[in-house]
């Protein structure tokens, strides 16, 4: 992708992101040949939902922040938290708590936000809840079906927060100013301030 990119989204064999003032795919099987194909926005920035992603209108800042398996999500902190069909490119607009850090795991929105609490949205049903109101932590999140990891700002480290009540576990990490993460498999991705892409294992660190 462009180095203007913003965020990255799989899904059913493309990566997702957002170029500009437009959402692109690029199919992961061209590989280094893969060129951005259209999804939904224009040559102009602007916010419009649309049935179609010709009309659909993003403006400067939109992010992707994931997938829940049908739908890609888009934080565009002027036009609102966008939901967008990938075989459309049709665009609503989803009345949730949201930041351009947010991440999606599932049906969940999750979002840390200026306040330093920790928000949880279904996707489907609509409501929303905080969750480990103790803590006040401040950074880049990732989100999996188990846990919610938090980069931690103040003490540079990462908090492993279990959503079945276990204890918190927290393990350091080389520097702070975490940038983007992603989940997958046993391991978290982080890119940070070093403009290095790391990976830390989620069962010892």
């Amino acid at each position: 992708p462009a180095v203007s990119s913003a965020g990255v989204a799989v899904l059913n064999g493309f990566a997702y992101t957002v170029v500009g003032s437009k959402v692109v795919k690029y199919d992961l099987a061209a590989g280094a040949a893969a060129t951005a194909l259209p999804v939904a926005g224009g040559d102009v920035y602007s916010c419009a939902d649309a049935g179609n992603g010709g009309q659909a209108r993003f403006h400067t800042g939109a992010r992707v922040i994931g997938t829940d398996g049908s739908l890609i999500y888009i934080a565009d902190t002027s036009c609102g938290l966008k939901a967008v069909t990938p075989s459309t490119g049709a665009s609503r607009t989803i009345s949730a708590r949201f930041t351009t850090e947010s991440t999606i795991a599932g049906r969940y929105l999750y979002t840390l936000d200026t306040y330093k609490q920790i928000w949880r949205y279904d996707l489907q049903s609509g409501q929303t809840t905080r969750l480990f109101e103790s803590l006040s932590l401040s950074g880049a999140i990732a989100a999996d079906n188990d846990a919610l990891w938090v980069f931690n700002n103040s003490d540079v480290k990462l908090y492993r927060l279990a959503f079945n009540g276990a204890e918190t576990k927290t393990f350091p990490l080389p520097n702070g100013s975490v940038t983007a993460t992603r989940p997958a498999g046993d391991h978290i991705y982080y890119t940070d301030s070093r403009n290095l892409l790391s990976r830390i294992s989620k069962i010892d660190g």
